[in-house]
């Protein structure tokens, strides 16, 4: 006769192989390959600041400051002048939108803007020349009266083109007595025209304007993001999202951006 414990302790041994559940606490995780482990490339083209359309667009840009990073040069001291002034029993404060040094530009006929902050009634007269030279570019005389608030200076009105790697002086001065000029209320910035990197100039090929202030700023464009700023208020002059972009650009450069009415924008001569 055949005994049948070795069966029956065999069975007991595979059951409990089959039954008892493994323990995961101990087990190792298998390395992943070289090719899993990689990140996707992230494009340096991509745009951080556009924005779905829909309820999350507002969200975005209330969240969003163009940060501006100037040339890397050692460019000299570029804004002169500015600030309040008294002409007789009147005060004005004149100052023009430009940076504390040599800001560039992309267009060789850039748009020039400067604040003024009451109703002059003094000629105010706007010049450009380039560093070297002894006579101006364009030298033009605006007559009285001149209403405060922000000011367009655009030299394509004049026919006036900057050259490459020249840089330029320009001022704004507000006149109470052509036959004594020491008594003008002046204020001036530098500006050089020069080419925008590859690469942003790649991303600009395919952005709204929103972006096109924050590509312009980091790139180093004083100017065009100015610009920028003041073609977004065009389409929307009581946007406060692009106020607040616009004044933490002057604020940046060491200007009184908060105090500036953005929308009151003067047409000197295009705008």
């Amino acid at each position: 006769m055949i005994s049948t414990k070795p069966l029956v302790t065999i069975f007991c041994a595979i059951a409990v192989v089959f039954l008892t559940p493994p323990d995961f606490s101990t087990a190792q995780t298998e390395e992943p390959t070289q090719e899993a482990a990689q990140e996707p490339a992230r494009s340096e083209t991509t745009v951080p600041w556009s924005r779905p359309a829909g309820e999350e667009e507002d969200a975005i840009r209330s969240t969003a400051i163009p940060l501006y990073e100037p040339p890397l040069r050692g460019a000299p001291r570029g804004r002169i002048g500015g600030g309040s002034r008294g002409i007789g029993d009147d005060l004005y404060t004149l100052f023009v939108m430009a940076p504390d040094h040599v800001g560039q530009t992309s267009r060789n006929q850039p748009g020039l803007f400067w604040y003024l902050s009451k109703t002059s009634d003094y000629p105010i007269e706007l010049t450009v020349i380039e560093n070297t030279a002894t006579a101006p570019s364009v030298e033009i005389r605006l007559p009285p009266p001149i209403r405060g608030g922000v000011h367009l200076f655009d030299l394509k009105d004049y026919n006036v083109r900057l050259e490459k790697g020249v840089e330029y002086r320009w001022f704004v001065s507000i006149v109470p007595d052509p036959k004594h000029r020491s008594r003008d209320v002046l204020a001036g910035g530098a500006i050089e025209l020069d080419d925008l990197p590859e690469k942003s100039a790649e991303r600009l090929s395919r952005s709204d304007e929103w972006e096109r202030m924050f590509i312009y700023a980091e790139s180093g464009f004083w100017y065009d993001a100015m610009s920028s700023v003041f073609a977004l208020f065009r389409k929307k002059p009581d946007d406060p999202l692009t106020k607040q972009a616009g004044s933490s650009l002057l604020e940046q450069v060491g200007l009184p951006g908060p105090d500036i009415t953005f929308k009151a924008v003067s047409p000197t001569n295009s705008w």
